[in-house]
């Protein structure tokens, strides 16, 4: 669990949508009024929440989002409040699971921890410290880069995961390992005591309540050669093949949609018929080429602001829609993209005016969230690629670390999904 687990204050602004300051939630694209607190408390809100998801459903056709902000402000701030509790209890009652999701496989295929440190250039002798290190997902390869020597000292607020990390690093005999439970809310007093080479944080930024003053007091206990690292989701990445896994099935949904479905107005030629004639059935399996070009169609989607008026055009996809409201699993996709569509509807209806880039990040992150459940259906896109933080952009983080007295180093541009930002203390 990341240090600070709480909805994070941040402003995206837009000249033409004039998005208000927001509490923002899962995305930058959630905006909430900031000076409004919810009339009720969250758990006396938890079982209106999902009946008013259906009842103000963004899904009901063009210009038929009619509640006031206020409205959705409340209901939305209430549900992402219960949201982070059922998130907190369910870590501490089942230490187990949250261990099994933070070392599943597909984040090891997406974030691969030795490129990342030989990319960083990690050194026998240093002293580094993993924030926010949960099951040790980069810690113990952090310990084995060191050979043996310097010391990682890995940090955590949930007690279950230090415990569970301590016997990790036990059991594969890594004696420098230093598991450390510290508290939430501010930066511990543990980092003011000692000096690190190294700060390490991943998928841990977009927990801050506000990142300037932590960060800047968190910079205190690095080295004057030492180096800040930050691991951040990208607000806008690229569909590769290997993130869907069952090709046959998703040909199979878009064969029964039929050639109306405004995907394939995106696809090549050659893909839609060999979806359209059920070649994907055959057991020889899906070619590589077709894969590739599926990929294609769905990033071509992504940048198109006619593709959400097109889909919500059929009553039918309107309710496949409208259910991800009701479903745990998709609620994160829902609430992303009902508030995107609130602050920057003008977008997706004539003349389709795509100008700034907020306004591109609006409509990638829009598709997106139409897209990942339709089509990938992974696990990895709902736990990692939208996190229940906030994703700003990687512009937005060297500002901010800016203010922090930080300057960018270098950024490494190998992971797809994912910002890897070296950050150095700045002159003076």
């Amino acid at each position: 669990m990341k240090p600070i687990i709480v909805m994070a204050q941040h402003r995206w602004t837009s000249g033409k949508a004039g998005v208000w300051g927001a509490m923002a939630v899962l995305a930058a694209a959630l905006s909430l009024p900031a000076d409004q607190p919810p009339s009720q408390p969250a758990a006396e809100k938890k079982a209106g929440t999902l009946k008013k998801q259906s009842e103000h459903s963004m899904f009901e056709g063009p210009h038929r989002l009619k509640p006031q902000r206020e409205v959705f402000a409340e209901d939305a701030r209430a549900h992402w409040l219960t949201v982070l509790e059922t998130l907190s209890e369910e870590n501490l009652s089942n230490p187990s699971r949250k261990y099994k999701m933070a070392l599943a496989k597909e984040r090891y295929k997406h974030l691969p921890p030795q490129k990342i440190i030989e990319a960083l250039q990690v050194k026998q002798g240093m002293t580094i410290v993993d924030v926010g290190a949960s099951a040790g997902f980069f810690t113990i390869p952090l310990a084995r880069a060191l050979h043996g020597s310097g010391m990682v000292y890995a940090t955590d607020i949930d007690p279950p995961m230090i415990d569970l990390l301590r016997k990790r690093a036990e059991t594969e005999k890594l004696k420098n390992v230093v598991p450390v439970l510290v508290r939430g809310g501010d930066c511990d007093p543990f980092y003011r005591d000692k000096s690190f080479d190294l700060i390490f944080m991943s998928s841990l930024y977009e927990y801050l309540l506000d990142p300037v003053p932590y960060m800047r007091e968190l910079g205190q206990s690095l080295k004057n050669t030492g180096r800040m690292v930050l691991i951040h989701p990208k607000v806008l990445w690229q569909f590769e093949p290997e993130d869907f896994y069952n090709f046959p099935a998703i040909f199979d949904n878009l064969h029964a949609k039929g050639d109306s479905h405004p995907l394939f107005q995106r696809m090549a030629p050659e893909l839609k018929t060999y979806i359209l004639s059920r070649q994907h059935q055959s057991s020889a399996g899906i070619p590589p080429k077709y894969a590739d070009l599926f990929a294609q169609a769905l990033n071509k989607t992504s940048d198109d602001p006619r593709f959400f008026g097109e889909l919500t055009a059929d009553a039918e996809q309107r309710r496949a829609l409208g259910s991800y409201a009701v479903s745990s699993r998709l609620q994160q996709f829902t609430l992303t993209a009902r508030w995107i569509y609130y602050a920057h509807h003008e977008l997706f209806h004539p003349p389709y005016q795509v100008v700034t880039e907020e306004d591109r990040v609006a409509v990638r992150m829009m598709n997106k969230c139409l897209l990942v459940p339709l089509f990938v259906g992974h696990p990895f896109f709902e736990g990692y690629i939208f996190p229940r933080g906030v994703i700003v952009s990687d512009r937005e983080i060297v500002r901010k670390m800016g203010q922090a007295g930080f300057s960018l180093l270098r950024r490494h541009d190998f992971l797809n999904y994912f910002h890897l930002l070296e950050f150095v203390r700045a002159p003076g």
